[in-house]
């Protein structure tokens, strides 16, 4: 209880303080949960490899957060002549999608590659909400608060539950993350979803009126209905495209 006062109390008093609302964040990637462990070494050496190779190439990557007081994009820059280590990490830790949130239209679009085409995916944000705990730490000299926000999704024919853990600090009341996330009362330090996490590295502010967040355009306009009815049918003509190019 003591740790819910003092969020409170911090949030009535540094957010009266707070001016800067544009920034630039910096953010690292692990997987939280080992890929490998003793019994795929044994089982199959050459993915146990495999695995490891890509789970030992997350500490490579650095994903970016551009954000200002309503609007953020989240994403990897280009890799320059990475391995296929790096890519696999790359691509497993969602480094290959490109991330625009919008907070006053209540918008998230995705743009990413698949299977030869551009996507460019738009949902309204989702409504689940965060349900902040009464637990708090200090990472990177920020006092953080935990939230979780849970989801049901229908997948397969059966239904799959998850958690989503942030860590957010009201010292930084810009109300985005990682990934899309948003919604709490300050930067999102620390996100786990599934068995990755995300970390903030570094943190940057920039001036207001030289900084300015694109919303992505390009690509095939879907809502997430129709990508998942339509996504097979893309997936197959480029295969068979594949295949013809081939003779």
């Amino acid at each position: 209880m003591k740790s819910i006062l003092f969020l409170f109390l911090f949030l009535f008093f540094n957010n009266n303080a707070f001016s800067q609302t544009s920034a630039i964040a910096e953010y690292g990637v692990v997987f939280s949960t080992p890929l490998v462990d003793d019994k795929l070494k044994l089982e199959d050496p050459q993915f146990y490899e495999h695995q490891l190779a890509k789970q030992n190439s997350a500490d490579q990557l650095n994903f970016v957060l551009k954000l200002q007081e309503r609007k953020s994009v989240f994403y990897h820059p280009p890799l320059s002549k990475p391995s296929d280590a790096v890519k696999f990490a790359k691509s497993n830790t969602g480094g290959d999608h490109l991330i625009y949130n919008d907070l006053e239209d209540q918008i998230l679009i995705s743009q990413f590659p698949y299977w030869g085409s551009q996507i460019l995916l738009q949902e309204k944000l989702n409504g689940t909400p965060w349900i902040i705990e009464n637990s708090s730490k200090t990472i990177s000299g920020y006092v953080c608060f935990k939230a979780i926000k849970s989801f049901s999704e229908e997948e397969g024919g059966y239904t799959r539950e998850f958690n989503v853990e942030a860590w957010f600090t009201p010292e930084i009341p810009l109300k985005f993350g990682p990934k899309g996330y948003a919604g709490l009362p300050g930067l999102i330090i620390e996100l786990t979803e599934n068995n990755i996490t995300f970390f903030m590295k570094e943190l940057k502010y920039v001036d207001d009126k030289e900084f300015i967040l694109t919303k992505p355009v390009d690509g095939i306009k879907m809502t997430p209905e129709n990508f998942s009815s339509q996504s097979l049918n893309i997936k197959n003509r480029a295969k068979e495209a594949i295949k013809n190019s081939r003779g």
